[in-house]
């Protein structure tokens, strides 16, 4: 997915349709456990074996609102983060090629996350038929 890709959404209160050029990630946080196997398959039965750590997972959520990003969806293990281009390449560099670099984030956050990246984008919808 290209990191360029503009939403348009309604806003709640104007009624009216706006362009949102922000960027959307997805940030993992590793299990309480430890790291599992990355063929682990998480499904209803084994979801308890991926729960982070609550104070944890808080502690990381604080920390991206506090570096500027907003942070939304809080799931059972990850949360998304918005900003501008600026922002995300203030704290992961070149956010075109591969993987996210997690190597400028603090010590005690990097070590909680198992990932933080883009979603593809849905395939439906506007522009997807």
């Amino acid at each position: 997915m290209g990191v360029d890709a503009v939403v348009s959404t309604v806003a709640p209160d104007a009624g009216s349709i706006r362009a949102v050029t922000d960027l959307v990630a997805i940030v993992v946080v590793h299990p309480a456990r430890g790291v599992l196997s990355p063929r682990a398959a998480i499904t209803a039965d084994t979801i308890g074996e991926f729960l982070p750590d609550v104070g944890e997972f808080e502690r990381v959520m604080d920390w991206f609102d506090a570096a500027g990003f907003v942070v939304d969806s809080p799931g059972p293990i990850s949360f998304s983060i918005e900003g501008d281009r600026e922002r995300f390449e203030s704290w992961f560099g070149d956010i075109d090629n591969g993987p996210f670099d997690l190597d400028a984030l603090p010590d005690d956050i990097r070590q909680c996350l198992a990932a933080v990246e883009f979603m593809d984008a849905p395939d439906f919808g506007p522009g997807n038929p």
